[in-house]
């Protein structure tokens, strides 16, 4: 194995993996330490930051070889138009959220446009202990209100990203010939940068438990998969 490949040997499912009670993605951990004898103690480890939920790398990685079974029982034609369908439609939805934000940040700007006013009136008015109190509450509303709209501003450009991402992805068959290509390799013979590839690209989610019970779902096939059983067995 390369020494580019073996960086992703603890992060192969990085923000693939969420915990199905938080919805929040699990973050690799590698809490291994070299003891003078040289040998390594510890693990490595997916944790939920919120619940701290915890699951040992090896333990969560079975998932992969379920995953790339799975996979090669379809043809690499019916993938690549499945996931396409499926590219179409997330750029759907990303599109839908950007113009929902967008109509917010109009709401924000308007709002801005309305206190401004309203300071400029008061400003021109003789101020007194009152008044300038509310200005401070009205100066204190406007700052609160630009970083709603540089928040907004950051989650459309975010999506924005997505969308184009998403778009050179379906675009380039080259590309996805090469993934398929890849994911019908045996296992032993996949570096670990390609493996992180195929996942990334053919997964669309995996989900774990408080009882260690995992399911997934393939971009090409949303039905629900699980590899509960064969997790019990390994504790």
């Amino acid at each position: 194995m390369s020494k580019i490949g073996s960086i992703f040997v603890k992060t192969l499912l990085k923000d693939l993996v969420t915990c199905k009670s938080c919805k929040t993605f699990l973050d690799c951990k590698d809490q291994r330490t070299t003891g003078y004898n040289g040998k390594k103690y510890g693990r490595k480890i997916y944790v939920c930051p919120s619940c701290k939920l915890q699951i040992e790398t090896d333990q969560l990685h079975l998932v992969i070889d379920k995953i790339l079974n799975d996979i090669r029982l379809n043809n690499p034609k019916q993938i690549y138009e499945g996931v396409s369908t499926r590219i179409h439609e997330e750029m759907e939805v990303l599109k839908n959220a950007i113009l929902e934000l967008k109509r917010g940040k109009e709401m924000y700007l308007d709002q801005i446009e309305k206190v401004k006013d309203e300071i400029r009136v008061r400003l021109e008015r003789q101020i007194i202990e009152q008044e300038k109190k509310f200005l401070d509450v009205l100066t204190t509303y406007r700052i609160s209100i630009n970083k709603r709209i540089e928040h907004v501003e950051k989650q459309i450009n975010e999506k924005q990203k997505r969308i184009t991402e998403q778009q050179k992805v379906d675009s380039n068959k080259e590309t996805w010939n090469l993934i398929l290509q890849d994911a019908f390799v045996d296992r032993e013979k996949i570096d670990n940068v390609e493996l992180r590839n195929i996942l990334t690209n053919l997964i669309e989610e995996i989900k774990i438990d408080k009882n260690m019970s995992i399911e997934y779902q393939l971009r090409h096939n949303l039905e629900k998969q699980s590899l509960s059983d064969q997790l019990e067995l390994q504790f």
